[in-house]
């Protein structure tokens, strides 16, 4: 399935380990032993898919508001690309209803 904004989105393992230096987050997935570098926003993004289930719009508002954004096309446009990022990296899948 690919990346979409009306899929509910929930990490595959829960319990990542979590750094945060520099404007960068430094993810363990304790799952597959894999170690990812994230920008501020991909990071936010990806904590809060892990706090709770959400769409690709619920993301791009709750995005807006950590950052104090707009929640256009633009960045629904972005975060839909983070989600297909985080599954190909095998961190997301969709969730089961």
């Amino acid at each position: 399935m690919a990346a979409g904004l009306d899929t509910m989105w929930t990490v595959v393992a829960p319990g990542f380990a979590w750094r945060f230096w520099d404007d960068e987050y430094i993810v363990f997935n304790r799952g597959s032993g894999d170690t990812h570098l994230l920008d501020r926003l991909a990071g936010e993004t990806l904590r809060l898919i892990e706090r709770a289930p959400a769409d690709g719009r619920q993301l791009t508002h709750r995005i807006a508001d950590v950052f104090d954004l707009e929640p256009d096309a633009d960045l629904e446009s972005h975060v839909e690309g983070l989600l297909g990022k985080f599954q190909a990296l095998g961190l997301i899948q969709p969730a089961q209803p």
